[in-house]
């Protein structure tokens, strides 16, 4: 039975070319889906949802054998950095590109947490946003998120971070409103945001980030160099991490 992991689309990221060769995929989108399985996926999305999933699926991402895996990390890499074969004392970058409304974006949270908790000081994780076209309050979420961080640091952008994946049926800008309000957030500044769509170059940048590696959906992760698709077992990532801390320099 197919363990659904993964919220796909392809019609946000017009034909991604670029892939790595270092992938590592679990359940992930089946351009040949059946009835059957997108009767499994209907416990988790809304039967409107899995249509669009299934029509949107149809065009997922192809790879490039002349693009190697550090050039892709590194045409990715927040602020142009990243640690690929290991360098000893600097974290390893794990690069999660979610959508506050995916599900699977929601259980993967779970997972990164728990490497945050396993390998404290070893892993810098950097939240990259790739709203789903299916998705209609991914956007202004993860405006939300990007204002939260303006108002109040990094502390604010992942309280509120957690805030939305943890509450995921609450997505109406009356709901937003409310999770600002409870992290002390100035309301009429954020709705300034929203309006004037300051935080939507960031967004767009994240986009392009995944188009270059490839990614139409989410959850998806650069470890280093390393891709892995879905909402994968906690062991999956692990193993990519202590491969990495192995080649440590």
């Amino acid at each position: 039975m197919l363990n659904c992991s993964y919220c796909g689309s392809s019609s946000l990221l017009e034909n991604p070319s670029v892939g790595v060769s270092n992938r590592v995929v679990g359940a992930g989108p089946d351009r040949n889906a059946s009835a059957l399985v997108l009767a499994v996926c209907a416990g988790v999305l809304a039967v409107s949802i899995i249509g669009a999933y299934f029509a949107l699926n149809s065009r997922f991402s192809s790879t490039s054998p002349n693009v190697s895996a550090g050039q892709v990390a590194a045409r990715v890499a927040p602020q142009g950095e990243v640690k690929v074969n290991g360098t000893k004392g600097v974290p390893i970058v794990v690069q999660m590109f979610g959508d506050y409304e995916c599900p699977f974006t929601e259980r993967a949270w779970d997972t990164v947490s728990q490497l945050l908790a396993k390998y404290p000081g070893k892993i810098k994780l950097v939240w990259r946003n790739l709203p789903l076209a299916f998705h209609p309050h991914a956007v202004r979420a993860a405006e939300t998120a990007l204002e939260a961080k303006a108002q109040l640091g990094e502390d604010g952008f992942w309280k509120m971070t957690r805030l939305l994946l943890s509450h995921q049926s609450e997505l109406e800008q009356t709901n937003l409103e409310q999770h600002a309000e409870s992290l002390g957030m100035n309301i009429n500044a954020l709705r300034a945001a929203w309006q004037s769509g300051r935080h939507r170059n960031a967004i767009q940048t994240d986009q392009a980030a995944a188009k270059s590696a490839g990614f139409s959906g989410t959850p998806a992760f650069l470890v280093g160099d390393v891709q892995i698709i879905g909402a994968q077992p906690f062991d999956k990532f692990s193993a990519v991490i202590e491969s990495i801390m192995a080649k440590e320099l």
